[in-house]
């Protein structure tokens, strides 16, 4: 009897055991099917199976997930409806537009369709919500713009436009005429800004009682505008410069004019042939002028050129920085470069007697012309006077051989009178078998000591 019971308990556990497996089973695949079944659109209104056409309106439909992206769903689905509605206004290039000159410039193009599409996402107005539909999975929405209201908003934004940009025109003119070019350009600018996203449009109308079509009336008064500002060098620049330190005078000046009106406020780029320069822009002060600094001539250097090139300025507008690049005005130095002439003198006493020949003198200024420099006997035509004061004085004497020590110094000077380079010469040593030999033999000493540590040091100081 308790094996019976004992039989029939196990009976009942393996039948519920085998319920609940198969129960679980059938949870697991119900809810594998639930997760690889589509967002159900069998109820959903024939715009969200078929995106819906009409000759009359422009159409934007949009949709988003509801999964992953919270309560945003619906404002996600209205800016992609938006975009899409955008997207259907076909745009038509008038043959007389700026666009037109410029369609095979594959960057242009790029930066014109970017600027209408940002500008057609602003100006879209006046569209409509026709319907909107969701499930459990999606939202979607249903836009509509009439296409005889967009024309006529488009035609009074045109004439908008253009009527403030005809306005600043005007002052860029007045200003013109005044050689105010820094200004002229920045109103320009403006009334460019004021038709940048209509430029593939001809803008027919009227400027000084003339009909023309404004766009491109617009880039040829900013070109011409540019192309007649001049560059060029100020008539007493010197294109012989000295190697080494650079003088004032030997500055590159240059003046910036306007129909013969000096143009001030505007930024030059200087750029030399491998000559370092103070400075690489200037900006034209009232008279329009402006220099470029050198810093050093290097040695190596026979020539180099100076480019002056005028700076356009910078607008807030990739396409019109690139419609007027290569409409700056430059100008050219090709400077000769040479090594200065250099008078030399002396005052050389051997035991404070003079001597009848100028031994220090007459080695440096073979030692100065084999650095390159000119050695010149006409003071008047020198860049640089160099003089060397010598003497010698008795140091004792030992064995019978007698000591002279050498003192003195070197001095090189600018026409100017201020001092390029000093050497002191410190207790040059001459030894001989008397003192006058030996003041003689600290002189030759001293010529070597020119050879190795005074001229090179003097060279350096360029």
């Amino acid at each position: 009897m308790c094996m019976r019971k004992l039989g029939n308990l196990c009976l009942l556990f393996c039948v519920g055991a085998f319920l609940t497996l198969t129960t679980l089973a059938c949870s697991s695949s119900k809810k594998t099917q639930t997760a690889q079944k589509p967002s159900d659109r069998s109820e959903s209104p024939s715009w969200v199976q078929q995106r819906p056409t009409n000759s009359a309106y422009y159409v934007g439909v949009g949709v988003s997930s509801k999964r992953g992206t919270g309560p945003e769903y619906a404002q996600i689905a209205k800016r992609n409806a938006l975009s899409d509605l955008t997207a259907e206004i076909k745009v038509s290039v008038s043959s007389n537009s700026v666009f037109s000159q410029f369609e095979n410039d594959n960057r242009f193009r790029q930066d014109f369709q970017d600027v209408v599409r940002l500008k057609a996402k602003e100006d879209i107005q006046d569209f409509e919500v026709v319907d909107s539909w969701e499930n459990q999975e999606e939202f979607w929405i249903y836009y509509r713009l009439s296409k005889s209201r967009y024309a006529e908003l488009k035609a009074a934004k045109i004439q908008k436009a253009l009527n403030a940009a005809k306005a600043y025109v005007g002052k860029a003119q007045v200003q013109e005429k005044e050689a105010q070019i820094q200004s002229a350009l920045n109103n320009y600018f403006q009334a460019f800004y004021e038709v940048e996203s209509l430029l593939d449009e001809d803008l027919r109308t009227e400027v000084d009682g003339k009909e023309v079509y404004f766009g491109n009336f617009l880039v040829s008064e900013m070109r011409r505008l540019l192309q007649n500002v001049q560059l060029m060098p100020v008539a007493e620049v010197q294109t012989s410069i000295l190697w080494g330190s650079v003088k004032a005078e030997n500055q590159a000046r240059f003046v910036l004019l306007y129909k013969d009106k000096a143009v001030s406020g505007m930024k030059v780029q200087f750029k030399s042939d491998g000559v370092p320069l103070e400075s690489s822009q200037a900006t034209s002060d009232q008279y329009g002028q402006l220099s470029a600094a050198f810093k050093s001539i290097p040695a190596n250097k026979s020539q180099f050129e100076l480019k002056a090139t005028l700076i356009t300025p910078e607008s807030d507008s990739r396409l019109l920085n690139r419609i007027l690049n290569g409409n700056n005005a430059s100008s050219n130095l090709t400077y000769k470069v040479r090594k200065p002439k250099i008078f030399v003198t002396s005052e050389e006493k051997n035991l404070n007697q003079s001597m009848s020949e100028s031994i220090l003198a007459n080695n440096a200024k073979a030692l100065i012309a084999e650095e390159g420099f000119t050695v010149t006997a006409d003071d008047s035509e020198a860049d640089y006077r160099l003089f060397i004061q010598a003497n010698t004085s008795e140091g004792g004497s030992a064995n019978g051989f007698f000591t002279c020590y050498l003192n003195g110094r070197i001095v090189m000077e600018r026409r100017d009178g201020t001092e390029q380079f000093s050497y002191a010469l410190t207790q040059i040593k001459g030894l001989k078998l008397d003192f006058n030999a030996a003041g003689l033999q600290a002189y030759k000493e001293t010529v070597e000591h020119l050879k190795k540590k005074a001229v090179p040091a003097m060279v350096g100081s360029f």
